[in-house]
């Protein structure tokens, strides 16, 4: 029997993938279909493929498998290696669905080509974003600007500001911290109080050393 299989590829394991699923199910609504296993990769796209839980998933699959992806850019690493998954799915049968592009992943020289479109785009695309990413933190450095988190400071709770100046996102709520520890206030009441996360609110105050007057 068939089965129904859903590739999500994220860079980070911050990062969401609601948008990736949604996307899924509504294509699989639209074709009547179930999704049976649901493979999420946490990887970048441009590690080797050997890594990447794709490969290793179609190579598993049987002829007649469906595979819904959420678009031609999480299938490889660039569009070579986006169109080698793509003509193995082709060979061994294993039916593959886009849902940002809309179109089914046959065996004819439109659909590759069409493929091979999406895929190159996606990589030019990539390719910009990293380039603009370099050029902007070289300039930030050439500015002397700090990059990177304080030592012993956490995620999240610093920030780069337009004059260049490391703050934390705390900062702003100090005196308000240090009022609530005169008044006794707990670390949890104070963090419902200024909307932050206990650990980053202890954190930040070992960090300046607040205590009572």
């Amino acid at each position: 029997m068939s089965k129904t299989y859903s590739y999500l590829r994220v860079s980070t394991n911050k990062q969401e993938t609601e948008n990736q699923k949604f996307g899924v199910i509504t294509l699989a609504l639209a074709k009547g279909l179930t999704v049976d296993e649901w493979i999420i990769d946490v990887i970048s796209g441009a590690s080797d493929e050997d890594d990447r839980k794709l490969w290793v998933a179609v190579r598993k699959m049987n002829p007649g498998d469906t595979l819904l992806m959420s678009e031609v850019s999480r299938i490889g690493r660039d569009s070579l290696d986006a169109m080698g998954i793509v003509n193995y799915c082709n060979k061994n049968g294993i039916i593959v669905h886009l849902a940002k592009e809309g179109y089914t992943l046959e065996n004819t020289i439109d659909n590759k080509i069409k493929t091979f479109f999406y895929a190159i785009s996606a990589e030019v695309e990539r390719v910009r974003i990293s380039q603009r990413t370099k050029e902007t933190l070289a300039r930030k450095r050439a500015a002397g600007v700090i990059l990177g988190r304080r030592k012993g400071s956490k995620a999240g709770t610093l920030r780069i500001d337009g004059s260049g100046i490391i703050e934390s996102k705390l900062d702003k709520y100090k005196s308000k911290i240090v009022k609530l520890i005169n008044e006794g206030k707990s670390n949890s009441e104070i963090a419902r109080e200024i909307q932050h996360n206990r650990p980053t609110l202890i954190h930040y105050i070992k960090q300046n050393n607040l205590r009572a007057a």
